[in-house]
């Protein structure tokens, strides 16, 4: 069976290659992913995790040899979204359906998409528009399935973050490379937007208000002579901050401090300020939650109150401004060049105040209201389908600390940190709910919250019963 099946992937791919038909590039792919499901389901996995942020260069690359069309890009978007999601979940559902039992949490996680179902026809926005905005808010439950799901089997959780980990530096050395050779690769098609000036065909003022979202930027281009930013695979700069953010999490409590200073230097030239204050944040927010330490927990708090009123102090032009406006998302090119990303992103969660008043109950899908993740949730879903997201994150946190405060295993700390990071994102971006960007902590999350939930660990005072499985977080058994 399997000689037949490499037989006909085999003649599908010269076909393909002949033909330069991007549906049989799709089908080829799509049998290859098949056969190793099915014949190495745990290999599957691995092959999940590092071919997943592939797959936006990937299609870039098809569209530009001219492999298919944009009446074939929507198409092949499916195709994607199939094949290293939906289909995945399903497949690993199937085989987990023995061992996997509900919860209240699945109840929880059920409302939410009927919410989304229920939301879907209403409102005036195209089939196409609500296409798009529908996409990011299932996408983060179903990768949440999928690490559940993929708990079942036995598969070390080190080694899916030793996978992740060594995959950021392969996505850093490749970065490094088309950084370098921006103006070769704008010329083969294969050069996301913003790489330089040159390469976006830009002007150097439309160049630096449109992609610069750190005020150092202008240090790059004082030193310099042009702004160049750090895009590596991604479709932006930001999209690899922000997944770059998540490796450096997991290398940093891995103790792998030469790779996290590697990453932390690509961070960098991805010129993307928010990424860093996300980081920041998320730390902060983390080390408060999980510890029991009055004291420490108190200065955290104060750390947070100061920032923020320095932040309200130093930007307040752009506070005064969305009042003025109702707090109504509004044209932030009037601000000066350096403030402007600034400024999108906080008149977005300042938008919340005015969906909050003006429709309550949401205005349907593919009502998009401006750079926040959260605020869209809001305003395309109103306080039920808003409020069952907050609890989502309320009941993984819930579970989460309860099985820290036994084992105190760093990878419930990874988790933790991944889902405070999801969660503070969703505030003043959507990059932590997008496909490619942000595929591995919605699966990671899910993985340990589907450990803290089956595996049983006694306090050290007590005796386990008879019988009963200790199972740490790298599935070992001890009876």
């Amino acid at each position: 069976m399997s000689i037949i099946l490499f037989a006909v992937i085999a003649i599908l791919a010269i076909f393909s290659i002949i033909t330069n038909n991007a549906l049989l590039y799709a089908l080829v792919i799509i049998l290859i992913f098949a056969m190793v499901m099915v014949v190495r389901s745990n290999l599957f996995v691995h092959l999940l995790i590092i071919a997943t942020p592939f797959t936006y260069i990937a299609t870039i690359l098809l569209f530009n040899i001219s492999a298919f069309d944009q009446e074939q890009f929507k198409l092949i978007a499916m195709i994607k979204i199939a094949s290293f999601l939906i289909v995945p979940v399903l497949f690993y559902g199937y085989l987990s359906s023995k061992k996997f039992t509900l919860s209240p949490f699945d109840l929880l996680t059920a409302t939410y998409l009927l919410s989304i179902v229920f939301y879907l026809p209403l409102g005036s926005a195209t089939l196409s528009e609500k296409g798009t905005e529908l996409q990011p808010l299932f996408f983060f439950i179903m990768f949440i399935y999928l690490g559940r799901f993929v708990y079942y089997r036995n598969i070390k959780i080190s080694t899916y973050e030793k996978i992740f980990i060594h995959l950021s530096v392969v996505v850093v050395g490749i970065g490094v490379v088309m950084y370098f050779f921006s103006d070769y690769l704008s010329s083969m098609g294969l050069s996301p937007k913003g790489y330089s000036i040159i390469s976006v065909g830009l002007t150097e003022q439309q160049f630096i208000g449109e992609f610069n979202a750190a005020t150092y930027s202008f240090l790059f281009y004082a030193t310099y002579g042009i702004v160049m930013r750090f895009f590596s695979i991604f479709y932006s700069a930001i999209g690899t901050a922000y997944f770059l953010s998540y490796a450096l999490l997991a290398a940093f409590l891995n103790k792998k401090y030469l790779i996290s200073l590697i990453i932390l230097l690509a961070i960098l030239f991805t010129l993307t300020t928010g990424s860093w204050l996300l980081i920041f944040l998320t730390i902060l927010l983390t080390t408060s939650l999980m510890t029991n330490n009055m004291m420490l927990r108190n200065i955290i708090f104060f750390v947070i109150f100061v920032s923020g009123a320095y932040i309200v102090v130093k930007y307040q032009n752009i506070i005064l401004a969305s009042i003025q406006a109702g707090f109504l998302y509004s044209n932030v090119i009037s601000y000066d060049l350096e403030i402007q990303s600034l400024a999108a992103h906080l008149q977005s969660v300042f938008g919340f105040l005015f969906y909050l008043r003006e429709a309550p109950l949401g205005n349907g899908i593919g009502f998009r209201t401006g750079e926040s993740f959260f605020v869209d949730v809001f305003g395309q879903t109103g306080v039920v389908g808003s409020t069952i997201f907050l609890l989502i994150f309320y009941r993984i946190f819930a579970s989460l600390k309860k099985k820290y405060q036994v084992t105190k295993d760093k990878k419930i700390v990874l988790a933790v940190l991944f889902l405070i990071m999801n969660l503070i994102g969703s505030l003043f971006s959507r990059e932590n709910y997008t496909f490619i960007v942000s595929y591995f902590s919605w699966i990671y999350i899910g993985l340990i919250y589907e450990m803290s939930r089956k595996n049983v660990v006694r306090n050290a005072l007590k005796t386990p019963l008879q019988n009963e499985p200790i199972i740490y977080s790298d599935n070992l058994k001890i009876l």
